[in-house]
């Protein structure tokens, strides 16, 4: 009976209405095995329950990560045209002012758009670079990466903005320069004032009068008599009389350092104080003076001094 008892658990099943009870044997090994079963069940769906949980967390924490990831790639879009667009601006504007500058023949500015392109490109392809292999990172890797990138590309912008307003500060210096340039060559002797053969060059000659070696102001120009005269640059009459030697005489200060003389006159356009313009008619060609025919004897003055008319005239 202790033998049986040992090898067996008996389960005994008393109802609460009139039937009889009713007992069986369970033999200890199905016991045993059942209890490590059913442990083994405990622990494995604890197991499960633990990884389930930290799935549903690492679900969640993904998409975290795809939503920042998503917002940082509509940022980084939005940098990359926003930098392109400040780009291509900075350069436009660069380009445009060398090209004025090159009408103008003012100092260009080669050198410092090639620097800023150089600048602007490595920037640009640092950023691009490290914003494509940012957008391929996840995780913890992603964040500082990206987060790095996008806030170089904040500066990069930043820099890029910060120098615009400078750019068009120097375009519009370079208009005003343009501006005095112009209005200089308006005042540069370079127009021809008569239609004509150069019959004596600027320089020494024998003197058609007394032909004694002597030097020559200016150039003379052969032409038919009351042939018009015209000034060769902006400026005002500061002299329109009969002067010794050159007959009836106009000079026309220009400013910026030049004067013009006109000599041998027939007769006067302009009158002393009067404003003329480059290419209007003030006198026409004549034989007044010590001439030995009809010309006009051409002088441009540079700072008091004389100078050879061919250098100016085009």
């Amino acid at each position: 009976m202790s033998g049986d008892k040992k090898r067996h658990f008996t389960v005994l099943i008393v109802p609460h209405s009139e039937k009889s009870s009713q007992s069986f044997k369970l033999p200890v090994v199905f016991v045993k095995i059942f209890s490590v079963m059913f442990a083994i069940s405990v622990v494995l769906l604890m197991v499960f329950a633990y990884n389930y949980h930290n799935l549903v967390q690492d679900n969640k924490k993904l998409e975290v990560l795809r939503e920042e990831n998503t917002e940082q790639e509509v940022k980084i879009d939005d940098f990359a045209k926003k930098t392109k667009k400040l780009e291509e601006e900075l350069k436009t504007l660069m380009e445009t002012e060398n090209k004025i500058r090159e009408l103008a023949d003012l100092d260009d500015i080669e050198d410092d758009i090639d620097e800023q392109e150089e600048f602007n490109e490595v920037n640009l392809d640092r950023d691009n670079d490290e914003l494509v292999r940012t957008g391929h990172t996840r995780g913890s890797e992603y964040n500082s990466e990206t987060n790095g990138t996008v806030e170089r590309t904040e500066e990069t912008i930043r820099l890029l903005s910060a120098q615009i307003p400078q750019q068009k500060e120097n375009l519009e210096n370079t208009k005003l320069s343009l501006a005095e340039r112009q209005e200089e060559l308006k005042h540069t002797p370079d127009y021809w004032p008569v239609e004509g053969r150069i019959s004596s060059s600027f320089g020494y000659r024998n003197s058609p009068i007394t032909g004694a070696r002597q030097f020559h102001d200016g150039i003379d120009i052969a032409a038919p008599h009351r042939t018009p005269v015209k000034a060769a640059a902006n400026g005002r009459v500061q002299y329109a009389s009969y002067r010794s030697g050159y007959g009836n005489l106009i000079v026309i200060n220009h400013g910026y350092g030049y004067e013009t003389h006109y000599a041998h006159l027939a007769s006067f356009d302009v009158d002393r104080g009067e404003e003329v313009e480059k290419g209007e008619v003030i006198g026409f060609v004549g034989n007044t003076g010590n001439s030995t025919g009809p010309h006009l004897h051409f002088e441009i003055h540079v700072n008091n001094s004389p100078v050879d008319p061919k250098e100016y005239l085009k």
